[in-house]
């Protein structure tokens, strides 16, 4: 199985669509739970292309948000100035807003 076959499989999921229909809808957050491994970088790649807004994932550290980066890379060959930014540096400190 490829890449490509992994991704054909999510993009065309229902689950997938439902969660491209919400955003496309309107609906500013989403959750979803019960998600393991690379799935969330595969679910991800499938509602970006289903979408046209641009998307914020938050991870809940630096190791998780280099492992999901590294995940989505391979998933997202868009064209140039488009794609999956990454950015380890930014913290939130508590009181520092």
């Amino acid at each position: 199985m490829t890449i490509t076959d992994l991704k054909d499989i999510y993009y065309s999921d229902e689950r997938t669509s439902r969660i491209a229909d919400a955003l496309n809808a309107g609906k500013t957050r989403l959750q979803l739970k019960g998600i393991c491994g690379s799935a969330v970088s595969l679910i991800v790649s499938a509602v970006a292309e289903k979408t046209v807004k641009p998307h914020l994932i938050v991870c809940s550290d630096k190791e998780e948000a280099a492992y999901f980066y590294n995940d989505l890379t391979p998933l997202a060959p868009l064209s140039e100035g488009e794609g999956a930014g990454y950015s380890p540096t930014i913290a939130i400190r508590k009181g520092a807003f």
